[in-house]
């Protein structure tokens, strides 16, 4: 078999819970002869063992040069404290799709992209919700509707503790990928207010408000955060004559409009995974097919990076001069 037409040979690196979902996504690829599975990479041996019991896949824990130059691309799904080594490491050998986000610094993201420039690797962030049916759904809307738009509301709530290393402003940033992806343009300004309830860390946020203004009298209202018992995904857009609310869980979105009969549209929600790997396995390939890069991942990052600033600056207004771009 020609090296054109092999199939790509993918190394999983991670095996926790979200990890496990990149793993039964990719054996789903792989039985529809998408890809090849190489191997899944684990911090131990009983992990190894663990997954390579459960679904019969190669398992290694020690990510040596050797096995980078095997694989035609590499996915991480390790902890975000991780991602910024991991991936330093491996571009240096191959192509990578990092979970997001893909560093917890702006300057270490840049840097990665740099690198990635360097020895002609691409590099993919993990911003999922990019490839959800509803979200997809919205931009058709908005794209007809664009100078009625004037108000976004977001919230992406998780009930419990936290289960991760980070606070909800990185750990969360969904919103903020999906209104850089349905407004088409960076926010001009920002301002934002976080609750520390549920761990003492004044780096580790538990819950964030983010108000944003973008261009054209666009304004947004982000809610993160680990709080109540309902898990939470859902976008409202409103325009002067209609509004549109989305359940991301459900694909339900309703538009009302005045004195008209509410409609209610519900698509499938799919598989948004599964949509993002096949992309970056198309990438390996043709490079034009990349949309979400590590520039994008870069730029919400920054986003990030001036709400975290923001609240801990104590604004409570919305500053024409917070650069997020």
């Amino acid at each position: 078999m020609t090296a054109q037409k092999r199939r790509p040979r993918i190394l999983l690196i991670g095996a926790g819970r979200f990890g496990c979902r990149h793993l039964e996504t990719l054996q789903q690829l792989e039985a529809h002869g998408t890809l090849e599975l190489l191997a899944v990479v684990t911090r131990t041996t009983a992990s190894a063992r663990r997954i390579r019991r459960r679904y019969h896949v190669s398992t290694v824990t020690m990510l040596t040069p050797a096995l980078l130059k095997q694989a035609d691309g590499v996915v991480v799904v390790t902890p975000a404290e991780t991602h910024a080594r991991l991936v330093r490491r491996c571009l240096r050998f191959t192509h990578v799709l990092v979970e997001k986000p893909m560093a917890l610094r702006v300057r270490e993201a840049e840097r990665l992209v740099q690198i990635a420039r360097r020895y002609r690797h691409r590099l993919m962030v993990g911003h999922v919700f990019r490839f959800h049916p509803v979200v997809r759904a919205l931009r058709k809307i908005i794209q007809v509707h664009r100078r009625e738009l004037h108000l976004i509301e977001a919230w992406f709530i998780n009930p419990g503790p936290p289960d991760v290393g980070v606070g909800a402003l990185a750990a969360l940033l969904h919103p903020f990928d999906m209104l850089d992806d349905l407004v088409g343009k960076p926010p001009s300004g920002l301002a934002s207010a976080t609750i520390h309830t549920l761990r003492h860390d004044s780096h580790l946020e538990d819950g964030a408000s983010v108000w944003l203004r973008y261009p054209q009298g666009v304004t947004a209202w982000v809610e993160v955060g680990w709080m109540g018992w309902q898990k939470i995904r859902s976008l409202t857009l409103s325009f002067m004559r209609m509004r549109v609310t989305a359940d991301l869980l459900t694909g339900s979105i309703q538009i009302e409009r005045p004195g008209r009969r509410r409609q209610i549209r519900r698509l499938a929600v799919g598989q948004p995974l599964r949509t993002e790997l096949e992309q970056f396995i198309r990438s390996l390939r043709r490079p034009h097919a990349l949309d979400v890069d590590g520039a994008v991942g870069c730029r919400i990052l920054r986003i990030v990076d001036a709400a975290r600033r923001a609240a801990h600056a104590g604004v409570r207004r919305l500053p024409g001069g917070v650069a997020c771009a």
